[in-house]
């Protein structure tokens, strides 16, 4: 009887223990990028291997949120460069309340100008300033946080004024979320 109850004993505890690994693997299953879309321009003229200044830290929409400020742009732009999409460096506006204004102007500037404001080793091609449209954020036991994200990607042709908007959401682990969608821009770009 004391054996049966030891056995017992040790099922459950062994289930209780398991049921975390396995949810977090199941809750991990199938991360990536669920939607991107061109919402606005042409992905043609928009070519990999150009020179990139990234505006940190993102906007912010009405669901958005940092888990911190920098980080996203930051992330992305590390994972833009791991793959050769874009040459690029970020440009930290620390006046947060002044973003929006800030990002305007920034849109509107020569790659001169933007190459003196910032100290850039190289004058960019392109503006990428992104906005956080949603975000949510859940823990997958034993593995991490899930971050599902959406973003707008407004990147900005500095010597045409062209722009091309990019609406991408991706669900995955947190650490995971800027490679896939560095490298699903990759794609979209490729086909233009």
């Amino acid at each position: 009887m004391k054996q049966l109850k030891n056995l017992l004993l040790i099922v459950t505890a062994l289930s209780l223990v398991s049921c975390g690994p396995i949810m977090g693997n199941l809750m991990t299953m199938g991360g990536g990028v669920k939607d991107i879309e061109v919402t606005k321009g042409d992905t043609a003229t928009f070519k990999a291997g150009k020179k990139l200044l990234v505006l940190a830290p993102f906007l912010k929409g009405e669901d958005g949120y940092y888990v911190s400020r920098g980080d996203d742009a930051a992330n992305l732009l590390d994972a833009i460069n791991g793959i050769s999409l874009f040459e690029g460096q970020f440009l930290f506006e620390p006046d947060y309340y002044s973003l929006e204004k800030k990002a305007a102007e920034y849109k509107s500037m020569s790659p001169k100008e933007l190459k003196a404001l910032s100290e850039l080793d190289f004058t960019p091609e392109y503006l990428l300033v992104g906005t956080i449209l949603s975000r949510d954020t859940v823990v997958a036991p034993t593995r991490g946080v899930m971050m599902d994200v959406t973003y707008s990607l407004e990147f900005v042709d500095l010597s045409s004024g062209e722009n091309l908007i990019i609406k991408v959401r991706a669900k995955d682990l947190f650490p995971e979320v800027a490679p896939d969608i560095a490298g699903a821009l990759a794609e979209l770009l490729s086909k233009g």
